[in-house]
């Protein structure tokens, strides 16, 4: 079984911007679209994690000195 979050946390949202980026300046039709509903659903992820109310996320962690 593929383990998505490890996936996830290597590529990002910046990474799934990059790909769609460069799928979207592909000269084929397909691949735009595919760039351009990459770009739209990491531009959505990022202000859905932009806007959310958590003020610290779980997985920092705190160092205390």
């Amino acid at each position: 079984m593929v383990d998505w979050e490890s996936y996830w946390s290597v590529i990002g949202v910046s990474g799934l911007l990059v790909i769609g980026t460069l799928f979207f300046l592909f000269p084929e039709p397909l691949t735009s679209v595919l760039g351009i509903i990459l770009v739209l659903v990491a531009s959505g992820i990022w202000l859905a994690g932009w806007y959310r109310d958590d003020d610290e996320p779980e997985d920092r962690a705190v160092v205390e000195a």
